[in-house]
């Protein structure tokens, strides 16, 4: 994406990619090992098959640690008056 001069408001670029595919999963399919997908193209080196894919191996496959919440400056702000 930054070859192609795509900017992303975020110091963790691959988080942030990751919460907008996460936001998006009407239209892409997280699969173990190999990340984020089209849901209506098959994949055959994944396994994957969107005319056998079942919703419930989507939710169990979802990687929590991809799913950030957005970015709030003021929060950090919060935080760090808490622990000084």
């Amino acid at each position: 994406m930054e070859k192609r001069d795509v900017t992303l408001p975020s110091e963790d670029k691959p988080r942030y990619v990751g919460t907008i595919l996460w936001r998006n999963s009407d239209r892409f399919r997280n699969l173990p090992e190999f990340g984020y997908w089209l849901k209506e193209r098959p994949w055959p080196a994944a396994g994957y098959d969107p005319a056998t894919d079942d919703p419930l191996d989507a939710l169990l496959d979802t990687n929590v640690e991809d799913i950030a919440p957005p970015e709030d400056p003021t929060k950090a702000d919060a935080e760090a008056t808490i622990f000084d």
